[in-house]
C-alpha cells in the first residue's frame, strides 16, 4: 500500500512539472554534450555489487545539467547523432571506435525492442576482470505514454550498459527501474 502511495504521489508531482511546464522547454542539447572518458574504478566481481555499483557511479549523470530536460521528441536521429559525436570522441583519443560503435548499436537495438526512447550521455572505456570494455549510459523513457506528447516526455531514467569490447558482449547492466 505504501509503494502504491508513494507511486500515485510521484506522479502527481511529475503531472504538475509537466503541466506547468517547469522543466519541460529543452535547451539546445547538442551531440558534443555526450561525455566521452577514460574510467579507471575496480569494477566489483559479485553480480549484485556491480549493478548498485554501476548505478549510483553513473546514475547522476541524469541529473547534470547538460541533459536535465532531454525530451523523447526526434530520439532515434538524437541517438544517432550523440553515438556519431562519442565515436568520433572515442577515434580522437586513438581508442577501438569500431567496438564502440557495434555497442552502440546493440544498445540502439534494445531500445527498439522494448519501446523505449534512448540518449547515449556517456560512454567510458574501462577494463573489466583485466579486459577492455565500453560502458554506455543513457538517459531513456517509454515511448508509449497516452495523452503526453513527445515534447513533453522526459528521458528521465537511466540505463548503464557494459560491453566486453573484444566479444561486444553484455558482461554489466543496470536501470533505476
Amino acid at each position: 500500500m505504501k509503494n502504491i502511495l508513494l507511486l500515485v504521489s510521484l506522479l502527481s508531482v511529475a503531472m504538475a512539472t509537466n503541466i506547468s511546464g517547469a522543466f519541460c522547454s529543452e535547451k539546445k542539447l547538442k551531440p558534443s554534450d555526450a561525455i566521452f572518458d577514460v574510467f579507471t574504478k575496480e569494477f566489483p566481481t559479485n553480480e549484485k555489487e556491480l549493478e548498485g555499483f554501476l548505478f549510483y557511479t553513473f546514475a547522476p549523470l541524469i541529473e547534470d545539467g547538460r541533459f536535465r530536460g532531454a525530451t523523447v521528441e526526434a530520439w532515434e536521429e538524437r541517438y544517432e547523432q550523440f553515438a556519431n559525436s562519442l565515436i568520433q570522441k572515442s577515434e580522437s583519443n586513438m581508442l577501438d571506435s569500431k567496438s564502440l560503435e557495434k555497442c552502440l548499436k546493440k544498445v540502439l537495438k534494445d531500445a527498439k525492442e522494448l519501446n523505449e526512447a534512448y540518449l547515449p550521455i556517456a560512454a567510458y572505456s574501462a577494463k573489466k576482470d583485466q579486459k577492455p570494455v565500453w560502458i554506455i549510459v543513457v538517459g531513456w523513457e517509454g515511448t508509449d505514454v497516452e495523452n503526453v506528447p513527445p515534447y513533453k516526455l522526459l528521458l528521465s531514467h537511466i540505463k548503464v550498459f557494459v560491453y566486453d569490447v573484444t566479444t561486444i558482449e553484455l558482461v554489466g547492466y543496470t536501470t533505476c527501474m
